[in-house]
Parts: C-alpha cells; sequence; structure tokens
C-alpha cells in the first residue's frame, strides 16, 4: 500500500516473501509474536525493529542466513499470540521466539475478558457437521445467547490471565526446542510523564522472566537514555507506537541481545 508499504504476504506476516517451511542448515530463525508496535504500524516495511535487527544481524553473522520473521499483528493480545504459536506459528521452527506483548492487554471491549470471549464463541458454536452450515450456526447462536456478567469493563487479558499464557508459551516454545525471549515495550507516558510505574502486565513480564531464568529486553530505560538524546516527541508516532527512530535503536538493542543468544547457544 502507500502508506505502510509491505502489510503481509499470503501467510499473514509482514513480510515481502514467503517463508520456507523447512530451514537451511546455516539459517538463524528468529520469531517475533507481537502488536502494532511490533508490526510496525505507522511505518514502512523496511522501518520496523524486526527488520532492522535481521538486517544487523545479517551482517554481523558472517556465513549464517538470518531470517527475522514478523508475526506482529495490529490489536493481539498475549491471547492471540499464544493462539498464534499454537497453530501456525510453531510449524515455522524458529530458533528463538521474541514476545512483546502488554499494550492491547491492558484495554477493554466490554465485561469480558478475550479468553472468556474465546470460551464464550467456542459454546456457540454447534457440534460436529453442523458448524459447516451458516443457518444451523446461527440457530445454535439464538439458542446460546452471550451471556453479561458484569457492568464493569474487563482487560483484554488480567495480569493474572497474562501470566498463566507466559507459562503456556515459555512451555511450548521450550518443548519445540527453541528458547523464548520477552521484551518490556516502553510508553510514552512512561519516557515523557513517569519513569517509576511499570504497568501490572510489565511487572507480570519481568517477574516471570526473573522466575524462569528467560533473557528479558526492557526498553523503557533504553528510551529514557534515548529520549535525553532526541527528546521523547522524536521517538514516539502516539501513545506507543515508536517512530523510524525508535524502532531503530529497538532493532539494535534486540539484535545484540540475539547475537549474545546465538553464540550462546553455540
Amino acid at each position: 500500500g502507500p502508506f505502510f508499504g509491505i502489510i503481509s504476504n499470503e501467510q499473514g506476516l509482514r513480510e515481502d516473501h514467503p517463508i520456507q517451511e523447512q530451514k537451511t542448515s546455516n539459517e538463524l530463525r528468529v520469531l517475533f509474536l507481537g502488536d502494532s508496535c511490533t508490526f510496525g504500524y505507522g511505518l514502512e516495511h523496511s522501518e520496523g525493529y524486526v527488520d532492522v535487527a535481521e538486517k544487523i544481524l545479517q551482517q554481523r553473522l558472517a556465513g549464517k542466513t538470518v531470517e527475522c520473521i514478523n508475526a506482529g499483528v495490529p490489536g493481539y493480545t498475549l491471547f492471540q499470540g499464544w493462539q498464534y504459536w499454537s497453530t501456525d506459528g510453531q510449524q515455522l521452527k524458529p530458533d528463538l521466539v521474541v514476545v512483546c506483548f502488554g499494550g492491547n492487554d491492558m484495554s477493554s471491549w466490554d465485561d469480558k475478558t478475550d479468553l472468556q470471549h474465546h470460551a464464550q464463541f467456542k459454546r456457540r458454536q454447534p457440534p460436529g457437521i453442523l458448524r459447516s452450515s451458516s443457518l444451523s450456526r446461527r440457530l445454535w447462536a439464538m439458542f446460546h445467547p452471550v451471556e453479561s456478567t458484569s457492568r464493569q469493563p474487563s482487560p483484554r487479558v488480567t495480569p493474572t490471565d497474562f501470566n498463566l499464557l507466559l507459562g503456556k508459551l515459555h512451555d511450548s516454545i521450550t518443548a519445540a526446542n527453541s528458547k523464548m525471549v520477552i521484551v518490556v515495550w516502553p510508553f510514552l507516558w512512561q519516557v515523557a510523564e513517569s519513569r517509576e510505574r511499570p504497568t501490572p502486565w510489565q511487572q507480570e513480564m519481568t517477574a516471570f522472566a526473573s522466575q524462569h531464568e528467560i533473557e528479558l529486553v526492557d526498553l523503557v530505560p533504553e528510551f529514557h537514555t534515548l529520549a535525553d538524546q532526541h527528546g521523547s516527541q522524536a521517538l514516539y508516532l502516539d501513545q506507543g507506537h515508536a517512530t523510524a527512530l525508535g524502532n531503530q535503536h529497538i532493532g539494535e538493542v534486540i539484535a545484540d541481545m540475539l547475537e549474545n543468544q546465538v553464540t550462546d547457544r553455540a
């Protein structure tokens, strides 16, 4: 498109080429799970931190083919990230999986979480072959109405569910002989207004990484330093999405981390 460049390939990934199912013997494959910040909202495809990290690693890791796969989708929470990994993501057989969520998780649709919506959707689907009929699905839904549990809005993923999903994702990634990396995303208000206010979801990521000895990249202090140099407005398009300058720095930080991970594994 004219505004964002490449939106997705036929696999639903923000890539300008198909990702082969089989890796070559000298390929480093890194899968990035995330939301619109990972997708690179408002930026050209090549300006996002996933592409930046790939270019840097390709230069540094001579003799290796580097494939950094951008599976970020605007609007996703950790729940959708987990669902994607459980289906298509793990089929890509990545060496490392970089997980970056927490923004949409604290937003609300209504009085139900994403997990509750998913469970309710499954209950409202007819059994077996009846699912193939649009009429049967509509009739089934009529007799299984949506139930309201509260008038209070609920986070799409509560901190408790967030921790649960991190555990499920970590166990599955480990079972697939891959390695999980967690990235804590910096929001504008944490850089420009308050430097002492981690969200409950950020706290869950930090605690989970410490408990399970997982590599954690906390971008909040990184952006504090960058904001001192350039000003916070130069780093953000809005309250959460980073500019090309911000993504360039994030890509450099993540490339450093991934290079160390590859060296350690070797």
